[in-house]
């Protein structure tokens, strides 16, 4: 039941053969799973860049600023409550000062 060693020679051949075959598969399959997770990173990176472009426009074209209006209905410059609806008048306001602290 002996094999000669020419035999061994091509079985030893043909197993080495195959495992580096199958060696060179896998690195080949992990090469593309890499370049696949990279290139889906770089989607989603440009997704986000995207979106947060897109938040920012939306923003600035949506931007609130408050009604104080509706805060004082009907009220004037310098109403309060002891002066009325009438309020004050503008030039009573400045009391001679020429400086623009306390404005």
């Amino acid at each position: 039941m002996g094999l000669d060693p020419l035999s061994w020679a091509v079985i030893g051949s043909a197993v080495l053969g195959a495992g580096a075959s199958i060696d060179a598969q896998r690195k080949a399959k992990n090469q593309a799973d890499d370049a696949a997770k990279q290139a889906q990173q770089q989607a989603d990176k440009a997704t986000q860049e995207a979106q947060k472009q897109n938040d920012i426009m939306t923003n600035r074209s949506n931007q609130r600023r408050a009604d104080s209006s509706a805060a004082t209905p009907g009220l004037g410059l310098g109403t309060t409550m002891l002066t009325g609806p009438q309020g004050v008048a503008g030039n009573q306001l400045q009391l001679g000062k020429s400086t623009l602290l306390g404005q």
